[in-house]
């Protein structure tokens, strides 16, 4: 495919994504009502919802012949889980929420303001990343992790913080083993291939291959953390699993203990 043609076919995407979330935000979300219903298991039925858009966005982006997505059949554990996975590419996010039913996950909460993804966000029940006026060690955001946790919603969280580095992994923050343990729910990985660096940190939009991107996602073994682990050698060893699966540098910085990050 020509580069301009599949940079025209990504803008549509993307609009349509865009449009799409303000939709489904303002006309949709309100009517998928139902009588009798609690604050939380509206909050379920609306991510219910969510999951099929973000399956339907993908697949409008395989049919114009921009991704090619192979998954693994998921098999989460039943209730609330913490789901962590690598970060190669602006499109993970989508694709998770698309194969894991019912997933939320960090946003930056200045999006919450977004009048045209507002709306979804906050009926959805993501989670309000860090915001300005934070406290350094994230203690608020972590909270409101445990608390969506404990509500029996599974949590996406990028252990890196931000996208990977071509053909490499950052150093893993423990606020997403952390927040597990204090729930007292499992950890499912998730390894994602992508075969072109393309929608890395800091590239724009346009700035795509001409070949299709390709992504194979992978869960790997469940991690169980008790009350009196120490999250930071889980960190430690979980990153060694992505490294070994990815073929990249062992080898890490120091652990940031900082907060878990939301999505970018």
């Amino acid at each position: 495919m020509p580069r301009l043609l599949r940079v025209l076919l990504t803008g549509v995407a993307f609009l349509t994504f865009t449009l799409g979330g303000a939709a489904v935000g303002w006309f949709v979300l309100p009517f998928a009502r139902a009588g009798g219903r609690s604050p939380a298991a509206q909050r379920r039925r609306n991510r219910q919802v969510l999951h099929g858009a973000y399956r339907a966005f993908v697949r409008l982006a395989a049919a114009l012949g921009l991704i090619d997505v192979r998954a693994a059949p998921p098999r989460p554990p039943a209730g609330a889980y913490v789901l962590v996975a690598n970060h190669p590419t602006l499109l993970d996010v989508m694709l998770l929420l698309a194969t894991y039913p019912g997933l939320t996950c960090l946003v930056k909460a200045s999006w919450f303001r977004s009048p045209f993804i507002g709306p979804l966000l906050r009926q959805g029940g993501y989670i309000a990343g860090p915001d300005g006026d934070e406290e350094v060690d994230g203690a608020p955001v972590l909270e409101r992790v445990v608390a969506a946790l404990r509500e029996g919603a599974p949590v996406l969280i990028f252990p890196e913080g931000t996208r990977s580095p071509p053909g490499g992994l950052r150093r893993f923050k423990v606020g997403a083993l952390e927040a597990a343990r204090r729930a007292g729910v499992p950890v499912v990985p998730v390894v994602i291939a992508c075969g072109a660096r393309t929608l890395l940190k800091g590239q724009r939009w346009y700035q795509v291959p001409e070949e299709v991107i390709r992504y194979a996602i992978t869960p790997l073994e469940p991690i169980r953390l008790q009350r009196d682990d120490d999250p930071r050698p889980a960190a430690r060893a979980l990153r060694a699993r992505y490294a070994e699966r990815l073929g990249v540098a062992a080898e890490q910085p120091m652990l940031d203990t900082h907060r878990p990050h939301a999505v970018p």
